[in-house]
């Protein structure tokens, strides 16, 4: 009965009998609804995909945001069924209808993606992305150019898959086929490739996940390195830095964090402080005279090009705010430009007390508190993903992304009072992407 009653108003609503809305208001009168929407982003993950495709890869060097990648994600856009208004006729002379179809997404291509950021760029009160369409097509043909990153495609009619010489993208030119992308040595020419696929790993590892603008620039809570156990990499420099005064300072100061790296990088290599990380899916020891020397890309800071590009082996900082960030990326890393060769970098907690101990009462001092959560402990920011989503999925979010970072914020100091307090600015550095995804409609 249900599945009858649900084609009735499809048909209804394709008639042009009822409008979207009182299509989707009398589904969920029956119990029925909702008819058009996606799926949750539980349903899929992007960072677990091994291959993405050319719109998934652009968009990523866009708004480095698994929630907006997944809105360009083929599987999930069949998912996701939305209402479009067409004049419709029945045979080749029968009568003209206008109505509502309820159909599933179209594939993802670059087009549409160029199309999407040209009507963001217009409209005053959308999010925007970290780099423009344009930008960031350049930037994906130039690392493809310089060997930096590879695809693979496939050839004319061949269903052999391939890996793209470098050399050949100085002439390829991306083109839309049938609805789908390939790139082409000339907008009139079948020489070139289709079905091109990146390695999820390797775009991220060239353009690592979204890093806050210096308007935008909030440090977290210095995180105590107290009791046993291991801490990532950042912790362990963001401690010294608090140590060695204010613990509130401008993260983009790099002079400030220089001085921290190159203490806690010294006595790696000298062996007073074991550091380990994560090769080949196997956490292991890192010889310590790895560490000497080595250049820095500072957190809060856009790496050096010139860094992106090298052979040279070098430390990638990565801002700690909750496990579940730290967990779904790379955390700190050493590096090349041909990816990471170990990540998530820890050092033990008690070899950093032991060097720098004086500062565990004055931050907390300094600061009114001390976020003292780890790896697996449980935070305050993961109390607050947890209520963000479900305002989110009940529709309470407010749309203002500072207003909703407030609202949590306040929510917080309510429900949770002797939980470390945050900051909206804070909340809102953490909730950015997610919401931001949640709240822009796409077709």
């Amino acid at each position: 009965m249900k599945r009858r009653d649900r084609d009735q108003i499809i048909e209804d609503a394709r008639y042009g009998r009822l409008t979207p809305a009182a299509a989707e208001s009398e589904a969920e009168r029956i119990g029925i609804g909702p008819l058009a929407g996606c799926p949750g982003p539980k349903s899929f993950d992007v960072m677990q995909e091994t291959g993405w495709t050319l719109p998934m890869t652009v968009a990523w060097i866009m708004w480095r945001s698994p929630e907006v990648v997944l809105s360009y994600f083929d599987p999930h856009r069949t998912a996701c069924h939305d209402w479009y208004f067409r004049k419709w006729r029945i045979g080749f002379d029968g009568p003209i209808f206008e109505g509502y179809f309820l159909e599933p997404r179209s594939p993802a291509t670059l087009s549409r993606l160029s199309l999407e950021d040209h009507f963001s760029a217009a409209d005053d009160g959308s999010e925007r992305p970290i780099l423009s369409f344009a930008k960031a097509r350049q930037m994906l043909w130039k690392a493809l150019q310089e060997n930096v990153l590879h695809a693979t495609g496939m050839p004319g009619d061949s269903a052999q898959r391939v890996i793209i010489p470098a050399h050949e993208w100085h002439d390829l030119q991306s083109v839309e086929e049938c609805g789908r992308d390939a790139v082409r040595a000339g907008l009139l020419s079948r020489a070139g490739y289709s079905n091109i696929i990146f390695s999820r790993m390797s775009v991220v590892s060239v353009w690592p996940a979204w890093q806050p603008s210096d308007a935008e620039a909030e440090l977290p809570p210095p995180i105590a390195p107290s009791g046993a156990g291991h801490f990532p990499l950042y912790c362990a420099a963001h401690w010294i830095a608090a140590c060695r005064g204010p613990g509130n300072f401008n993260p983009r100061d790099t002079r400030v964090w220089s001085a921290a790296f190159t203490d806690l990088l010294a006595r790696i290599a000298s062996n007073e402080i074991e550091a380990t990380g994560i090769r080949n899916g196997i956490r292991e020891k890192i010889e310590g005279h790895i560490f000497a020397s080595l250049r820095v890309d500072y957190p809060f800071s856009d790496a050096p090009i010139d860094l992106i590009l090298s052979d040279e082996l070098h430390l990638c900082s990565s801002i700690y705010f909750d496990d579940e960030n730290w967990q779904r990326g790379e955390g700190d890393c050493l590096r090349t430009r041909s990816g990471a060769r170990w990540s998530k970098l820890m050092v033990l907690k008690s070899d950093v007390a032991r060097f720098w101990p004086s500062a565990t009462a004055g931050v907390a001092q300094k600061n009114g508190i001390l976020y003292t959560g780890a790896p697996g402990r449980p935070t305050s920011m993961q109390l607050v993903h947890p209520e963000h989503q479900r305002r989110l999925d009940a529709g309470e979010a407010e749309r203002m992304l500072s207003v909703e970072a407030a609202a949590l914020a306040a929510w917080l100091k309510k429900t949770h009072p002797s939980a470390p307090s945050l900051t909206a600015k804070t909340i809102e550095n953490n909730i950015r992407n997610r919401h931001r995804a949640a709240m822009k409609p796409r077709n």
